[in-house]
């Protein structure tokens, strides 16, 4: 990439759906609020238009609420799947390892608790 001058970011595949659901919830509501504003001009025409296409902004962003949702879920079941995997497994290590599987079980909670929260609170800029 860098030869063709390119720029290579990476990220995990979890946070980048999460980034691009969370965008697209905000682009969404963004246009519908816009949306909702121009509705209150007087023209009648107009306002017909504009409410079909709040109607059809309105079911995308049910659509991708609904999406980020169940992506949600399926997160938490494998982090949680992980973390019982790891409990296990600490139970049998001991000394340095133990702290070590315990480590990593405080690490996957922090890293699900960060992408559940960017579904929440990012914003997205154009």
């Amino acid at each position: 990439m860098g030869a063709l001058g390119g720029i290579v970011f990476r990220t995990e595949k979890k946070n980048f759906e999460y980034e691009l659901l969370a965008c697209e919830i905000t682009e969404l509501r963004g246009q519908i609020e816009q949306l909702k504003r121009e509705q209150e001009t007087p023209m009648a025409y107009q306002k017909a238009k504009i409410q079909a296409q709040i109607g059809s902004l309105s079911r995308k962003l049910q659509v991708a609420q609904t999406e980020a949702k169940q992506r949600a879920q399926q997160i938490k079941r494998e982090t949680e799947a992980k973390v019982q995997a790891l409990q296990k497994k600490a139970a049998k290590a001991h000394g340095k390892a133990k702290v070590n599987v315990k480590a990593r079980i405080d690490q996957l909670r922090k890293q699900y608790e960060d992408s559940a929260g960017r579904l929440h609170f990012r914003t997205c800029s154009p």
